[in-house]
């Protein structure tokens, strides 16, 4: 590559925070951040020494980066209005790459596959991008992307990348929500979350050392049904989570003891 591309990021959330956290200290020329919310892209550029502007009204660049909600790249791809020739390409697992406005013929994907928070340090380099690209072209700057954020490029189709993500949402986002109930149930008998992180810590360790299908352990696989109903008995004031309860239950079952019958 004979230069580096301008690079320009759309969006103010957790992603593009990251963006250009990356993209800044791998000195890519990232000359701009641009959003709907003038008072978020302002905040973007004085932290990360950039001009914002309107979505609208953003300077020709080789490549715009869409980082926002999946339900608003078509219309924001819609509203850009910059050289047809640049390569747009937006973040999301879940969304096709075909969400990008046909007024744009060199489309992609840059899709790293972990959870972002602003302000939280991340190893970068550990992390997986999977990208799609419409052309050779694109797919060459995507690459040269992905290099510089973490050197870990996969090429992944929509169709694949949709189940990507749903094991995603499985094992971060859902994991998640049942740790906060998880501490719900100690708050309530007054005893520190802090109690939690070694074996969380010991979980996730132990499923990348052994595989899950060698770490389960639990109350489901011994099939005790004695404590899976007192921990039902427990839980009679919260039906949701009641539900959750039975149903992974059922799931582990299905999974571990039918299989080893």
């Amino acid at each position: 590559m004979n230069k580096q591309p301008t690079i320009v990021i759309v969006g103010t959330g957790n992603l593009a925070w990251h963006l250009c956290n990356a993209f800044k200290a791998s000195k890519l020329n990232l000359i701009g951040i641009a959003s709907r919310n003038l008072q978020e892209s302002e905040k973007f550029a004085t932290e990360f020494e950039l001009k914002s502007y309107p979505i609208d009204n953003i300077p020709n660049s080789d490549i715009v980066i869409i980082a926002v909600k999946d339900t608003t790249i078509h219309e924001v791809s819609s509203a850009l209005k910059i050289n047809c020739n640049t390569i747009i390409a937006h973040t999301s697992g879940a969304a096709s790459m075909e969400q990008i406005d046909d007024k744009f013929e060199n489309k992609g994907v840059f899709y790293p596959f972990q959870t972002f928070t602003k302000k939280r340090e991340l190893a970068y380099q550990n992390i997986p991008i999977f990208t799609e690209s419409s052309n050779s072209e694109t797919k060459k700057i995507l690459g040269y992307l992905a290099n510089a954020f973490s050197g870990k490029t996969n090429e992944l189709n929509s169709e694949k990348r949709k189940s990507l993500h749903l094991a995603g949402v499985l094992s971060n986002n859902f994991t998640n929500v049942l740790i906060l109930e998880a501490i719900k149930q100690l708050e309530e008998q007054k005893i520190p979350r802090a109690v939690l992180w070694p074996l969380l810590s010991e979980t996730i360790q132990k499923a990348i050392d052994i595989n899950p299908e060698n770490a389960q352990t639990g109350p489901a696989i011994r099939n005790d049904e004695q404590i899976i109903n007192q921990h039902l008995v427990q839980l009679k004031n919260k039906p949701k989570l009641q539900a959750i309860y039975q149903e992974l239950t059922d799931l582990i079952q299905k999974d571990f003891l039918n299989t080893k019958s």
